[in-house]
């Protein structure tokens, strides 16, 4: 406890003498503190991102991940902060209105702090050659050498699962060091899903619909899965608890001071789940989606 303000912990200590050692750094470099990568150093006051194991595979995840679905409409500002803040997964795809082309534009020097992941359509027909030529235009909006993650979108059926061509695909991506995991995402069929991705093999990542609706029948399997080493992905975790407040608030109790932050809390108390999956509308509610991933008082 501080006495009349004049002490301060030790946390916050070490945030100071971090930011006076960045700045001076900067300016040594002709920089303005901060400029960096693009945007403010991370205030003493403000939490650290806690990051989780990814799979067995994976590189480490920030707890929260960052889907770009609505870039277009919310402009860069609100990721900028997520980066600022320690988020270091950012969900797009081909199908985002014009979200690839917005981070390829504003990433910049953030690109080595960041874990991208862009996605391909597929019914389970779709040729390497296809896909490739995908993954290429991907890249060059996004205006990156290479991206880390490719996420099979949409999947609804084992077809696109063992889809011959996403697998060969990704095998001659891989090989050629620009692309490193391949994942999926799945809002239907999710449970079958998940057993038929366990027994093909070859997954490194999952993005599954999971919240208060439907954890008594996903959490077993989401275990199941996370054992297996492959990262998980939760989505719709506060677009959940928003359709169903009066289930949320009788999971949560008094947790339920705030729908968001408590849905986002609940699913990182999972230990398989590896990140959970927001999509913000503004700088605000990523900032309060943040205060979720800080410890309980």
């Amino acid at each position: 406890m501080n006495q009349a303000g004049s002490l301060i912990s030790r946390r916050e200590f070490g945030g100071k003498c971090l930011a006076a050692m960045a700045g001076a750094a900067c300016l040594s470099a002709g920089l303005m503190p901060g400029s960096a990568f693009g945007g403010d150093l991370l205030s003493a006051s403000e939490p650290e991102m806690p990051m989780r194991k990814f799979g067995n595979n994976g590189p480490k995840v920030s707890a929260l991940s960052y889907c770009t679905k609505d870039l277009d409409k919310t402009g860069w500002d609100p990721l900028e902060r997520a980066i600022q803040l320690g988020v270091n997964y950012i969900d797009t795809s081909p199908l985002y209105e014009k979200s690839e082309e917005i981070i390829g534009e504003n990433l910049l020097n953030s690109r080595e702090r960041v874990i991208l992941s862009t996605r391909w359509s597929t019914d389970g027909t779709a040729s390497s050659e296809n896909l490739i030529a995908s993954f290429e235009k991907s890249r060059k909006r996004l205006k990156t050498h290479y991206i880390d993650i490719i996420i099979l979108d949409d999947v609804s059926k084992i077809t696109q699962l063992s889809c011959v061509g996403s697998r060969q695909a990704f095998s001659e991506l891989k090989k050629e060091k620009r692309v490193k995991y391949i994942g999926f995402e799945t809002h239907t069929n999710q449970l079958e899903l998940l057993k038929d991705a366990r027994k093909l093999g070859g997954f490194d990542i999952v993005m599954v619909s999971y919240n208060v609706y439907n954890y008594k029948d996903m959490a077993p399997i989401i275990e199941a899965t996370g054992r297996r080493g492959m990262g998980v992905l939760a989505t719709e975790v506060v677009e959940g608890s928003e359709k169903e407040p009066n289930l949320a608030k009788r999971l949560f109790g008094k947790r339920s001071k705030s729908i968001p932050i408590s849905s986002i809390r609940w699913a990182l108390d999972d230990r398989w789940v590896s990140s959970v999956l927001v999509n913000p509308k503004s700088r605000e509610e990523l900032e309060e989606f943040v205060t979720a991933t800080e410890e309980e008082e």
